[in-house]
């Protein structure tokens, strides 16, 4: 047992806040107060006052080691002791705090996070404080996601019920809104989308959707992101009984005026029971919208062999739109019915390509690549200097970013150009060179 999971728990909170005794050396005993016992109200209040400082709250953030950003602090070369105390306290959970500890523990962050334009909410349907709980013990905390995982290791105390019952505590009835909370990602980029991918495997989550299954399958309408929606089919993608009971929704899916949701839609579609499928898009062939119509004609042409269902839509059709997109789909399906006909084609035997390594010039090429993205990166770093200087804010993100960057070695590269030939595995490459050094340059206007 390490130090810090010796801690009593106003130990651990009060090492979390230590950092804000370098701006009141009162803040760290009075919000422990404040988060164990329920007292000390008015700490919040005057937290707030200061956050509302611009260069103040930028100043604790960082002091802090910026909790509920969008990356994993295990990335770093030093993880903090208030660092540390996050990551236990989110272990403990729920075997330690009480729900009303664990909200107001949220709402400390939430009063310091409202203040800064670096951190977006994912979701407008919660209040903050839940939303910037859910970015430090499921994304800051944690390591980066990797895709064979299939459990949180160090969140077994969490699951989606206790998730809810915050929510009901803080109002009744806002437990509803929960699932926006695990699959919206409004105001996140894609870079940032990846992070997200441990919120969907929060304990329970499968039954709770089950058990909720009509709010679930209100989501796209009442809001939630494009990029949620890709996670939410995701998600029905991995588990079969999801798929069986959502038929109707992925089939409204396959239409969606997103290109991204649609072709996840549809690929999720075509591997289900045609029994189960053709008549979801029979029905939206006869009575959707003109757009709804016409996409259905599109993919029942793609599952089935027979035209009767299409001609006769056909004949009873009147939009100009929907019966070019009818006669569209006959001509296809008649089409894949004629290859079907055909004799099988001879396909030869499989011949593997030849794996050929880069030559030795393409090092030089990794060299070059580097030096412009270490200039682009310098350039950057100068550029968040004088926006500093401009608007009063300590952002450091770019510089860092820089100093690291510039910090790479000829070895590294020489690493790097290994790694790209095949001649030692990613793991290995990590433990020859920094985890924070960016790939980025390494396709640099395409010269690899």
């Amino acid at each position: 047992m390490n130090e810090i999971e010796q801690l009593s728990p106003e130990q651990l909170i009060n090492t979390i806040f230590e950092p804000l005794s370098e701006q009141d050396k009162s803040l760290p005993s009075r919000i422990t107060q404040y988060i164990l016992q329920g007292d000390e109200l008015d700490v919040l209040v005057e937290f707030d006052k200061l956050c509302q400082i611009s260069d103040i709250a930028y100043k604790l953030h960082e002091c802090m080691c910026r909790p509920c950003r969008l990356y994993s602090l295990l990335t770093s070369v030093k993880i903090e002791i208030t660092e540390q105390a996050r990551i236990e306290f989110y272990r403990r959970w729920t075997g330690t705090f009480s729900s009303e500890q664990i909200i107001r523990f949220a709402r400390i962050f939430a009063t310091l996070c409202d203040r800064l334009s670096v951190v977006e909410v994912s979701s407008e349907k919660l209040p903050t404080w839940f939303i910037y709980l859910l970015y430090d013990g499921l994304i800051t905390t944690l390591p980066c996601y990797c895709e064979n995982e299939d459990k949180i290791e160090g969140r077994e105390n969490w699951s989606i019920q206790q998730l809810h019952q915050l929510l009901e505590i803080e109002q009744k009835g806002l437990g509803e809104n929960l699932l926006f909370a695990i699959f919206d990602r409004q105001n996140i980029s894609v870079y940032s989308h990846s992070h997200f991918q441990y919120f969907i495997m929060v304990n329970d989550l499968l039954p709770y959707i089950q058990e909720h299954i009509t709010l679930f399958k209100q989501l796209p309408t009442q809001g939630l992101a494009k990029l949620g929606q890709v996670d939410q089919l995701n998600f029905i993608q991995k588990h079969m009984e999801l798929q069986l009971q959502l038929v109707d929704f992925i089939a409204m899916q396959a239409l969606n005026s997103s290109k991204q949701v649609s072709q996840l839609a549809t690929e999720i579609l075509l591997n289900l029971p045609l029994e189960l499928v053709q008549p979801q898009l029979q029905d939206l062939l006869t009575s959707g919208s003109v757009k709804e119509r016409s996409n259905a004609a599109v993919l029942l042409a793609r599952i089935i062999t027979d035209p009767v269902i299409l001609q006769q839509a056909l004949a009873s059709e009147t939009n100009k739109t929907v019966i070019a997109a009818i006669e569209s789909a006959l001509s296809r399906l008649e089409t894949a019915n004629v290859v079907k006909q055909q004799t099988e084609l001879v396909i030869p035997d499989f011949e593997p390509l030849c794996d050929t390594p880069l030559p030795i010039t393409a090092r030089d090429v990794l060299q070059q690549n580097f030096q412009e993205f270490l200039i682009e990166c310098e350039k950057k770093a100068q550029e968040e200097i004088e926006a500093n200087k401009k608007d009063g804010h300590q952002r450091v993100y770019l510089q860092e970013s820089y100093r690291i960057q510039k910090e790479t070695t000829t070895e590294d590269l020489d690493n790097i150009f290994d790694y790209l030939n095949g001649k030692i595995d990613r793991s290995a490459l990590l433990k020859k060179i920094d985890k924070e050094i960016s790939f980025r340059f390494v396709l640099v206007k395409n010269r690899l």
